[in-house]
């Protein structure tokens, strides 16, 4: 099966007459699969080609932040994450959940839970954030009197 998805990625990536967006999305696509396998290193090159060659890819952004993640290089995975929503993605939820993770493990826990929310606001049914955000507990803070100020 492997070498299926590696044959028709390579085939895809050959065709000469695909723009440089739709050979651009075929790496991210491909390195997706590669990520999915644990093939961190080998995604990370197909991400980095993908980008090289359509730099305004948001989705591939991303999903090489989750690769970071992965790798944990959490701050070079925020940069990309922000980029790719900054640019805009197929899925925007999945955008608002990585860089979610990112933060937490960053310890910005409140901008951690914030993204979570965000991303069951974009998709109600987004079973990842729900599970996550299982992991906070709010409190609210009394409001200071004027007088204490």
């Amino acid at each position: 099966m492997a070498q299926k998805w590696k044959r028709q990625g390579s085939l895809a990536l050959a065709e000469e007459a695909r723009d440089a967006r739709s050979r651009a999305g075929t790496y991210v696509t491909r390195a997706v699969m590669k990520m999915a396998l644990g093939h961190v290193d080998d995604a990370m090159t197909d991400y980095n080609s993908g980008l090289a060659l359509y730099p305004d890819l948001g989705d591939g952004y991303v999903d090489r932040g989750a690769a970071l993640i992965t790798l944990k290089r959490y701050d070079d995975a925020m940069a990309d994450i922000n980029k790719g929503i900054a640019l805009g993605q197929s899925y925007e939820q999945i955008g608002y959940y990585n860089r979610g993770v990112a933060e937490f493990y960053l310890g910005q826990i409140t901008e951690s839970y914030h993204d979570f929310k965000k991303a069951l606001e974009i998709a109600p049914d987004f079973t990842l954030a729900s599970e996550q955000l299982k992991n906070f507990v709010v409190t609210r803070k009394p409001a200071v009197p004027e007088q204490s100020r």
